[in-house]
């Protein structure tokens, strides 16, 4: 088994060394509390730790033993005064004692890699195809360096919708590849590529600028969209690395667009990174009017503690809540819930992922405000955007049509 942790590198940046060998101490305790006898936890060098599961009696063991791991490890810890989570990733190979330790550990390694790609703070198996995987990303990794010279790196954006005033209220600016050979690529095939590399602090720039001079010429030359509202996303390895605040006060100084009607969406997973800096960086967007949205609600372990925590002016429910919310009363009660505690603490709630018309008839029931999914228009070209118009759907029991 084999565990690296998620962007350790900004502690070390951030708070220094020190503070990174005292949490590679604390990792290293939880990880021996997890272990089961007969099971050998070693540290390789860096932030990389890896098990030896002589106990383990099978794949379904192994797993079990790593997510108990991964659990123990995103616990709070606090290093010099300042409150941090860690997360982590893992890769687990699985031999019956005949094969090659060093394949063993090698298969081990490119799950790990197959983790960290799929987001961070997974467990992956490996398995054969594992290698033509790791062969197509390395070359996806090389290409991806100069996509953004070549031009190839562009912006779409999906509208948001207000059922309640029947009216597009902005967009979400969202990265696209288009590939030379493969066509256009959504984020999740080469996001996590550039958080790795770390040219997504490039990448974030450029998406940034670009959403931002679109958005300053739909308010000249388009009515109706004066005070559309933009949505940025913000990486991790941006709020770390890259001073957003002020690329973004220069960025709305040059264009001219409204800090109100700018929206930085961050996800739960980025303000555990670096608690002490998110706050800050966020603090500082908001002094500026830019208002904060904590995206894919739900998802961590301590969304109300961030919420108590972080100046949040909405929050996103996830996609995972809304899908198939039409036949799952588990979900639909958990969204009532999302939706009552975002107005007790006057907060504007987003539903995103609405496919059907069922879930957005239940959204607005509950109270969502406002709405973005298929159902009303999928991710397009700056230019698709200033001409789009909703077909009639229904509202209720009210077919209007949102202008």
């Amino acid at each position: 088994m084999m565990i690296d942790l998620d962007d350790f590198k900004n502690i070390n940046d951030s708070l220094g060394h020190p503070a990174g060998d005292e949490l590679l101490r604390v990792v290293a305790d939880r990880l021996v509390e997890c272990m089961r006898e007969g099971d050998t936890p070693v540290r390789l060098g860096g932030d990389e730790f890896a098990v030896i599961l002589e106990s383990a009696r099978s794949a379904e063991d192994a797993d079990a033993v790593a997510k108990r791991v991964l659990e123990q490890l995103s616990q709070p810890m606090t290093l010099r005064g300042t409150e941090i989570v860690i997360g982590s990733s893992i890769g687990i190979a699985v031999s019956d004692g005949t094969a090659d330790p060093a394949d063993v550990e090698r298969d081990a390694d490119i799950a790990l890699y197959d983790a960290k790609f799929a987001g961070k703070g997974q467990v992956a198996m490996f398995h054969t195809d594992m290698h033509d995987s790791a062969v197509q990303r390395l070359s996806l990794t090389n290409q991806l360096r100069g996509a953004l010279d070549r031009g190839e790196i562009t912006v779409s954006y999906q509208p948001i919708v207000d059922l309640g005033s029947m009216a597009v209220v902005g967009a979400e600016a969202l990265v696209r590849w288009q590939h030379p050979t493969r066509g256009e690529l959504a984020p999740g095939t080469f996001i996590g590529l550039a958080e790795s590399t770390g040219s997504i602090v490039e990448i974030g720039r450029f998406v940034m600028e670009r959403a931002l001079r679109d958005a300053a010429s739909w308010a000249l030359s388009c009515p109706g969209h004066e005070r559309s509202r933009i949505a940025l996303n913000i990486s991790g390895r941006q709020l770390q690395s890259d001073d957003v605040a002020a690329v973004l006060r220069d960025l709305l100084a040059e264009t001219g667009v409204d800090p109100q009607r700018v929206v930085v969406e961050v996800t739960e997973s980025v303000l555990m990174q670096n608690a002490e800096t998110a706050h800050q960086v966020i603090g500082e967007l908001r002094n500026r009017g830019i208002r904060i949205s904590l995206d894919d609600f739900g998802t961590g372990f301590s969304s109300l503690g961030y919420l108590n925590r972080f100046s949040i002016d909405e929050i996103k429910i996830d996609r995972s809540f809304v899908v198939n919310l039409e036949n799952d009363a588990k979900k639909r009660a958990l969204v009532q819930a999302i939706i009552t505690l975002g107005k007790a603490l006057g907060l504007k709630v987003v539903a995103e992922g609405v496919e059907t018309q069922t879930q957005a008839d239940l959204l607005e029931q509950m109270g969502c405000d406002l709405f973005q999914g298929f159902l009303f228009a999928r991710p397009m070209p700056a230019e698709q955007f200033i001409a789009f118009r909703l077909p009639a759907i229904n509202c209720g029991e009210t077919a209007v049509r949102i202008q």
